[in-house]
Order: structure tokens, then C-alpha cells, then sequence
């Protein structure tokens, strides 16, 4: 089970309660506030604001309490899902600049936990926005929404 939790409403963090061990652990410290969780097995995936405004997202390893930081890009990533060895995840770091009428446009990135390598796997028509993926097994499913 995971949750988030702060003092005096000020900084947040996430805690992990392991039902196997019965303990819940501290997960990472931010300042800001976890937009998701994704959990499968022993990872767990979070974003966390790195500049004051754009998310990136690691994965917490429960076995061998190690934090990965899996994004290093200064725009907007989010709606991330895992499952196996695979993190996808909605990206804008293609959009034009500035963004147009109806908002940003995201793209879909998946991570490979065991190769390290990260890929665009889906590109929008102009107008459109791809968001909340996700994935079982090598299926990635998703929302195509028409901005326009």
C-alpha cells in the first residue's frame, strides 16, 4: 500500500507499507506533491517535481530500497503505468512552443528497465494528445483525444 503523507502541511512525502514485514518505510521527500503512483511487484513508479513545476518519474525498488530516476527531461511527463520491465508514460516534450489553443500535446515514451533504453512509441496527428497509457505485458493501450 502506498500513500502520501506531510508535516504541517508543508512537505510532503511517500510511504510504503510492506504487509509482508508489516513496516511502512519513507519513500522519497519532496516538495510538492506525488501526481500518481504505479506499482508492479517490487517497483514502484512516482513522479516527483524536480523545478518547481515539471515532473519527472523514478521507480523505487521495494527488494533493495534503491530510488531510480528514470526521466531527465525539462518538460512535462505524467500518467506513467509499469508492468515487467516497462515504464510508458505520456511525454510533451515534442509540443510546439508555446503550446496551442487547446493545451499541450503529449507523445507516449516507454523506458526498458532491463536495456535502459527509452523510445517514443506513439506520435499524435496535429491536434491531437495522447495521455493516460497503459501497459500489460508489450500492450500499451491509451486515449487519443482531438484538441481541436
Amino acid at each position: 500500500m502506498f500513500w502520501k503523507t506531510g508535516q504541517s502541511g508543508v512537505e510532503e512525502y511517500g510511504r510504503l507499507y510492506d504487509y509482508v514485514n508489516q513496516e511502512s518505510i519513507d519513500i522519497s521527500w519532496i516538495h510538492g506533491t506525488y501526481l500518481e503512483v504505479d506499482l508492479y511487484e517490487d517497483k514502484l513508479v512516482y513522479g516527483e517535481p524536480v523545478d518547481g513545476w515539471s515532473y519527472e518519474i523514478f521507480m523505487y525498488d521495494i527488494d533493495d530500497y534503491i530510488t531510480t530516476r528514470i526521466t531527465y527531461d525539462e518538460i512535462l511527463q505524467w500518467q506513467w503505468s509499469i508492468h515487467e520491465n516497462l515504464i510508458v508514460w505520456a511525454d510533451s516534450r515534442d509540443s510546439p512552443w508555446p503550446p496551442g489553443p487547446y493545451g499541450w500535446e503529449y507523445d507516449l515514451y516507454m523506458y526498458n528497465l532491463e536495456t535502459g533504453i527509452e523510445s517514443r512509441i506513439a506520435d499524435p496527428a496535429i491536434g491531437h494528445s495522447l495521455g493516460y497509457p497503459a501497459i500489460y505485458g508489450t500492450n500499451v493501450v491509451y486515449r487519443d483525444e482531438n484538441l481541436q
